[in-house]
């Protein structure tokens, strides 16, 4: 399995802590990875340390429509900062599950997950989901909460742009 695919996986997982580790071992190796570099990026923009100047270094020729207007969207996270409450480690999945654990309820984890969704956080909020759906009785989410139905899609997207950011 390559770097790239063991830090796309912690972040699908949830693992945000584990996925930053991989990503900056990644940029030590290979300064220039613009997906790692996004990653990284995206994770500070998350949490309200983006500088512009760092955001500036992710410009590239040929990127794809979709890395463009992510970029935009790190621009905005730069310029007008509106982090999750908390640090990055707070949000990790496994924080989460150790604060969470005795939540016998889904609502705890569904808005937890739709922090992290509305975030951009995907992998934490899917992992949320599976532990909301995890404490309701079987048939409670024939109609999940309306955040989750767009949430796969997200997911894949966020990680199959910081895959290819030309495709």
């Amino acid at each position: 399995m390559t770097p790239h695919n063991r830090a796309a996986d912690a972040w699908r997982d949830g693992h945000i802590v584990a996925a930053r580790r991989q990503y900056e071992a990644i940029l030590a190796s290979d300064p220039g990875d613009w997906g790692a570099g996004f990653q990284v990026a995206w994770l500070d923009g998350i949490f309200g340390t983006l500088t512009l100047d760092r955001l500036d270094r992710l410009r590239r020729p040929d990127l794809s429509d979709a890395a463009e207007r992510a970029l935009e969207a790190l621009r905005g996270m730069a310029e007008y900062p509106t982090p999750l409450e908390g640090e990055e480690s707070d949000w990790d999945i496994e924080a989460l599950r150790a604060r969470g654990h005795e939540e016998e309820y889904s609502s705890w984890w569904e808005a937890h997950g739709k922090s992290a969704a509305k975030a951009g956080l995907y992998g934490v909020a899917d992992a949320c989901l599976e532990e909301a759906e995890r404490r309701e009785p079987s048939g409670a989410y024939w109609d999940p909460p309306s955040w989750t139905h767009s949430l796969p899609a997200l997911l894949d997207a966020h990680l199959a742009l910081v895959a290819d950011p030309f495709a």
